[in-house]
């Protein structure tokens, strides 16, 4: 609490040394993995836990439940999406599961946190600025400009934040490709199949893919990869000559 008054106390209790201790890390996506590999570096033990299975980098070790990272973790570090699943997922009941002491840093959005803790003394909140550099702001400008040529040239949408996710092929010589978002209905795709019909449209290849709430179906005379993404929708991609 003293650091809110610009005292930094220099002294050694409560203090230690990360070295042989065990980093936690919730949400084990680009960032949770790298925050594993520098933890490593620094000779800390990493356990980390998302909901989907990851492939861990270095000596990481995926744990099976939330609960178990935060029991067993000297310190935890916060790394999801703001989701209605991750909202206030960090609450009274899940913190009183971690060890005395251990430091809670939560790296991303602040909804996954209890808002009243917002507001207590020994909570130390900084920005998220880490898009907030001259580099990172380049590379996101090129990163947009490319993924939108990519969409339009190909279809594919990866890494979009909202619509369905789908990574295809290049289009092959002497076709074109239609994607075709829609609700998880019955009757859609035989209303598809019918409108190419009804203009002599012949399809050589055809991929569904579709997940819970969200999905995409591509079409084309070529392959077509996807990945599947939540939501209520199909994706699907026509692949015609």
């Amino acid at each position: 609490m003293k650091r809110h008054k610009g005292v930094w106390t220099k002294s050694a209790t409560g203090s230690h040394e990360v070295r042989g201790t065990t980093l936690g890390i919730v949400g084990y996506g680009r960032i949770g993995s790298q925050v594993s590999v520098l933890a490593e570096l620094l000779g800390m033990k990493v356990d980390f836990y998302d909901p989907i299975k990851c492939p861990p980098l270095g000596n990481a070790r995926q744990v099976d439940s939330l609960e178990e990272v935060l029991e067993m973790a000297n310190a935890v570090t916060l790394h999801v999406p703001a989701t209605t699943t991750t909202n206030k997922m960090i609450n009274r009941e899940t913190i009183a599961r971690m060890k005395d002491g251990a430091p809670l840093e939560p790296a991303k959005n602040g909804e996954p946190f209890d808002t009243l803790l917002r507001g207590l003394p020994n909570v130390i909140l900084t920005p998220h600025i880490g898009g907030s550099t001259e580099e990172t702001q380049a590379n996101i400008a090129v990163e947009v400009a490319s993924k939108l040529v990519r969409y339009i040239n190909e279809g594919s949408t990866t890494t979009s934040t909202n619509t369905p996710e789908i990574d295809m092929l290049p289009i092959r010589t002497n076709s074109m490709r239609i994607l075709h978002m829609h609700h998880n209905v019955p009757g859609v795709l035989s209303k598809i199949h019918s409108v190419l019909s009804d203009y002599g449209i012949n399809g050589t290849s055809q991929y569904l893919q579709f997940g819970p709430r969200s999905g995409e179906v591509p079409r084309q005379s070529g392959n077509t990869r996807a990945q599947e993404d939540q939501g209520d929708h199909f994706c699907a991609c026509y692949h015609i000559s």
